[in-house]
């Protein structure tokens, strides 16, 4: 019986290592995205966590994350599009985001 207690410690504390290391990554994907938008100009309006889609961040390493953000620049304008961030190597622990802009048409004159 002792040993039982002893094995479900060890299993009950790996889960919740394994728990918080998910959730630091996660917090640190955000300050990556955070620190990215303030450094470009940009306040973030929105930021959701691409679970299964992700655009053209489709082929990801385990350690990135993709998130289908939308911005306003300095100017007022809005931009949506997607952000990955972290290294397909290091993950999150390399300060790297790449964004892909949603095209938009060209505005044609209305006649």
């Amino acid at each position: 019986m002792n040993g039982d207690l002893v094995g479900a410690g060890i299993v009950l504390l790996f889960a919740v290592g394994i728990m918080a290391i998910i959730v630091a990554m996660v917090r640190r994907s955000q300050s990556l995205l955070t620190r990215w938008a303030a450094a470009s100009g940009y306040v973030i309006v929105e930021a959701r966590p691409a679970l299964f889609y992700r655009g053209p961040f489709f082929w990801s390493g385990r350690g990135q994350f993709v998130y289908r953000i939308a911005v306003r620049d300095g100017e007022g304008h809005l931009k949506a599009g997607w952000a990955r961030c972290g290294d397909w190597l290091l993950g999150v622990a390399k300060y790297k985001v790449e964004v892909s802009w949603d095209k938009v048409p060209d505005a044609k004159p209305q006649t």
